[in-house]
Parts: structure tokens; C-alpha cells; sequence
């Protein structure tokens, strides 16, 4: 995935190896944007979105996974406003998702 966000050349893009490293980066760095998986060690994707809420209010958060129940759907969409992309789907919709909920400058 970072390979793909590597070519937007206007964008910082940070990557962290599992949930606690992402929660502790987002406070140094305050991002407008987090991609997370929905499963992730040490924690869920749908656990650390709620740290990051606390944490980072204004970062805006998108999910990916190739599995996810029906009611993670659900959850997401009530909490997080639906923002999902499938893992077979990054390649053509994970920089639209971003670009769609980056601030405009």
C-alpha cells in the first residue's frame, strides 16, 4: 500500500507496523487522513479508529480488509461514515477515498 501512496508526491505518508505504534505516530504527526486494516495485531481496525477519534479528532479514518462481518459494516458506517475500501479494490479506489476526504488547501 505504501508503494501506491508513494507516487502521490504531495502527500506525507506514514506507516506503522501494527495499531499501538499507529496510535502513538498519529500523535506526533496529527494526520488528515489513516488507512487501517479491519484486523490488525494487538488490536482491531475498529478499536484503534476509536483511540484515534480520542486522540486526533479531525483525522479522518478508512478501513480496508478483505473480510469483514456484517455487522463491522454496519458499525463502520454508523461511526466512521462508511469510509471502506476492499483490499482487492486499493489499486483503484484507496487514492479517490483519500483524495475525497482530504481537506481542501
Amino acid at each position: 500500500m505504501c508503494s501506491l501512496l508513494a507516487d502521490q508526491s504531495y502527500w506525507d505518508v506514514y506507516e506503522a507496523e501494527s495499531g499501538k505504534v499507529a496510535l502513538y505516530r498519529i500523535q506526533e504527526v496529527e494526520p488528515d487522513v489513516v488507512v487501517l486494516a479491519v484486523l490488525m495485531t494487538e488490536m482491531n481496525g475498529l478499536e484503534a479508529a476509536g483511540k484515534i477519534r480520542k486522540l486526533a479528532p479531525g483525522t479522518r479514518v478508512i478501513f480496508m480488509s478483505s473480510q469483514y462481518t456484517p455487522q463491522e459494516a454496519v458499525l463502520i458506517t454508523r461511526l466512521f461514515g462508511g469510509n471502506f475500501v476492499q483490499k482487492s479494490d486499493l489499486c483503484t479506489e484507496l487514492i479517490p477515498t483519500i483524495s475525497r476526504l482530504l481537506p481542501l488547501d
